[in-house]
């Protein structure tokens, strides 16, 4: 595994983003102990987001990204919240211009290289997305690469959203493995649960 050795000479343009489930960052950390790294490199970088969701800190290495433990990161880069603040201001630049296309009801958005989970926390652009659709967005993360999203208060769109939801889980090969088992509102506050599977 890559994380086992301290990040030493991490650049900051390099630190990203990235929005994973909960069981693949459970899961990593796991198979990081179990390899037998020091206790201090197990934890990644991690701060929790509805929907069983995690926002990690990772470097981009150009076709994959890697995934140093947080104390390494913050020894490199002093704080965490330097840390956090500097792959914040990263991302946007590197997720690039969302693919954004109606499909009947809803919308699909689509980002390269598994950043669709990323674009939940990305303020401006769902600003922009309620000038040119007004409403409640309801996102169901079908993929790393793919978000759902539909209007809260229309119900054809809430009727198709969550029937293609109940299809993602049930047969995860329609649209590559879901990352959240619940849909997610976006309010006044961020994302909260709106609805979680089966969406009865």
């Amino acid at each position: 595994l890559r994380a086992l050795e301290p990040e030493t000479g991490v650049a900051e343009a390099k630190l990203l983003v990235v929005v994973r489930s909960i069981g693949f960052r459970d899961g990593y950390e796991q198979s990081v102990k179990e390899a037998g790294a020091a206790e201090k490199h197990w934890k990644l970088f991690s701060r929790p987001l509805p929907g069983q969701m995690a926002a990690l800190v990772v470097t981009d290495e150009g076709n994959s990204f890697r995934y140093p433990s947080e104390a390494d990161l913050v020894e490199t880069f002093e704080s965490a919240e330097k840390v956090w603040a500097s792959a914040m201001a990263n991302t946007p630049a590197r997720l690039g211009e969302p693919t954004i296309e109606a499909v009947a009801y809803t919308t699909a958005v689509s980002v390269k290289d598994g950043l669709a989970t990323t674009l939940l926390l990305m303020d401006d652009f769902w600003s922009a997305f309620a000038r040119s659709d007004p409403g409640r967005p309801v996102v169901f993360v079908a993929g790393k690469g793919l978000l759902l999203v539909g209007d809260a208060d229309n119900p054809d769109a809430m009727l198709q959203l969550k029937t293609m939801a109940r299809d993602g889980w049930d047969h995860p090969e329609q649209f590559g493995e879901p990352v959240s088992p619940d849909l997610l509102v976006r309010g006044p506050e961020g994302w909260v649960v709106f609805a979680t599977y089966p969406y009865e």
